[in-house]
């Protein structure tokens, strides 16, 4: 193979290196194991509620929605999510009610507790303040980490497991 060859390979090589790890620190992960939170107010009225958290750890990279926020807002309610069965039991209405009833035992208790996102799982209410965003459905997560309460606003089908 010539010279002029080798460092054609290789040009294209690094291009295709540089734009792989581009298009990984730019693209967001669909899932968040969750960020650490203290539950500053918590009101819910059936499938409704309101719940306002401080982060207290930043996350490494930054989380895509709670990351830039010293407050945050989760204005939510429990409804059917657009591409999502009626029939998932893990996005269920008594799944969502689960969640809200851990969320008051933690608010109550003065615990911290981690709060993630799955697929879109908050939207903004107004796109000038990324702090105060809609949800439409809870679940509580348990794995070997802990706990944690995961928002959802589009479906996105939850990893088993």
């Amino acid at each position: 193979m010539n010279s002029v060859r080798r460092r054609s390979i290789a040009g294209r090589m690094g291009i295709l290196l540089l734009c792989s790890f581009i298009a990984t620190g730019i693209c967001q992960a669909d899932e968040s194991s969750g960020v650490p939170v203290t539950i500053a107010r918590f009101d819910h009225s059936g499938n409704d509620y309101t719940l306002v958290v401080h982060p207290t750890a930043r996350t490494d990279p930054p989380d895509p929605y709670i990351g830039t926020c010293e407050r945050f807002e989760v204005r939510g309610t429990y409804g059917l999510l657009r591409g999502a069965s009626k029939n998932d039991p893990e996005l269920s209405r008594p799944v969502h009610h689960e969640a809200l009833e851990f969320l008051q035992k933690a608010f109550i208790a003065g615990q911290a507790i981690e709060l993630g996102w799955v697929g879109t799982g908050f939207v903004p209410v107004d796109p000038g303040n990324p702090c105060i965003v809609k949800s439409r459905a809870l679940r509580l997560v348990k794995d070997d980490s802990g706990t944690h309460v995961m928002s959802y606003h589009d479906a996105i089908a939850p990893h088993s497991g």
